[in-house]
């Protein structure tokens, strides 16, 4: 039963974190040098807030970080940092009824919880984090919008709902929207047909160079 409740959050943490992440906690927990574990796990979570800066602004962020890494572990890893470390009493016991607050958010396909990482946001101080925050919040909106609507949504306009909820205090920098996929969540390579990464153009000229090998041998034999 124990085992079961691990392996479930486990399963729900790798699909929050990724399994990039996942896989890099197994990794840290069997290092032998303990100085050498909690050296990578203290690279991972600055890795973790680089990738999901949003989580920077959550309650507790650095406990729910360390916490979340070591359940992934199967609560095995073994650390120089202090936290709390999560029981299995803490985490069978059932949530406390949450009172739903009367205040309708601004936008429906964002949620209340939007508005209030906007409210942390906005007391940023670090302009580096304050900038990879904006565009962590920027492709979070769009995923949402897009689980809604079914659509895509222009990077110009999350831009400007992000002042809005911010009440004009968050304003995207012109520059980051120069880069019109700013807010994708994955970006696929530039260049099209005639880019070098681009399968479909490595196959065209591979059929091209085989196609006039088949017409020379044809030359050949004519003469």
């Amino acid at each position: 039963m124990e085992e079961k409740i691990i392996n479930f959050k486990r399963g729900l943490l790798a699909k929050e974190y990724g399994s990039n992440i996942y896989e890099l906690v197994q990794y840290i927990t069997v290092v032998d040098d303990k100085e050498e574990r909690t050296k990578q796990a203290l690279l991972l979570k600055r890795l973790v807030e680089k990738m999901h800066p949003t989580v920077r602004y959550a309650e507790d962020s650095d406990l729910k970080i360390w916490q979340d890494m070591y359940l992934m572990s199967g609560m095995k890893m073994d650390i120089d940092v202090e936290f709390d470390k999560p029981t299995l009493e803490v985490l069978t016991k059932k949530p406390e009824k949450v009172e739903y607050q009367r205040k309708m958010p601004r936008f429906k396909h964002y949620g209340r919880n939007i508005e209030l990482i906007m409210e942390k946001l906005i007391n940023e101080e670090d302009e580096e984090k304050r900038s990879e925050a904006i565009v962590g919040m920027g492709k979070l909106m769009k995923t949402f919008y897009k689980n809604w609507n079914k659509d895509s949504i222009e990077d110009t306009l999350i831009a400007k709902q992000i002042s809005m909820l911010s009440n004009g205090k968050i304003e995207v920098p012109k520059e980051l929207l120069e880069d019109e996929t700013v807010f994708d969540t994955w970006k696929g390579t530039k260049g099209g047909a005639n880019s070098n990464n681009n399968p479909s153009s490595h196959s065209h000229h591979h059929n091209n160079r085989r196609n006039n090998n088949n017409n020379n041998n044809r030359k050949r034999k004519r003469k």
